[in-house]
């Protein structure tokens, strides 16, 4: 593994092991961990601030749902095909080739809720940061939320340009819904 990997590891790592003992976001060794690996992101070519940091982690640790998911770190050797037989099995090891990455493609997941699209997400995320590709998972709220800053601010491209950063962007499906109810609003 690169740097970066090893890096991306120990963070995932810790934070699993943070979440298992019950510690909170403002717990201070989560602030450490957090720290350090800011600190290490900033001087790797992966410039981001401690806020939008801390907000992405506050998400995970205060979600029940993806708290559940880091602390058990569900990879995709979690994930049960005969469950949701309709995923193709081939194309996700293709996916965590992280080709598509490489290629400049997407990769959307749609269904129903329920079906493994979050499982999934993270688990090419994982991968993806274990060969060395940067990763951001946004709420739809978030989003949401973060846009009409922007938009209120003027500063919707740098939004936007920020968002483009990492390899990989993962932003849960039912933001469409939530997307097209902030279309009607304005």
């Amino acid at each position: 593994m690169n740097k970066s990997a090893l890096e991306a590891k120990r963070f995932i790592d810790g934070m699993a092991d943070a979440l298992k003992n019950g510690l909170k976001f403002d717990d201070k060794k989560v602030q450490l961990l957090i720290s350090q690996h800011i600190h290490f992101l900033n001087h790797h070519g992966y410039v981001t601030k401690a806020s939008d940091f801390a907000a992405q982690a506050r998400f995970f640790l205060n979600d029940d749902f993806h708290r559940n998911m880091l602390e058990s770190q569900q990879t995709i050797h979690d994930f049960d095909f005969s469950f949701q037989p309709s995923i193709s099995e081939k194309r996700v090891k293709e996916t965590l080739t992280c080709r598509f990455i490489a290629n400049g493609e997407n990769r959307i997941l749609l269904g129903p809720p329920g079906v493994g699209k979050t499982h999934l997400a993270i688990s090419f995320a994982i991968e993806a940061i274990t060969q060395g590709y940067t990763a951001l998972f946004l709420t739809a709220d978030d989003l949401v939320a973060e846009c009409r800053k922007a938009n209120k601010k003027g500063t919707l491209q740098r939004l936007v340009n920020r968002w483009g950063r990492p390899d990989v962007l993962i932003i849960p499906i039912n933001i469409v819904a939530r997307l097209v109810l902030a279309i009607k609003e304005h």
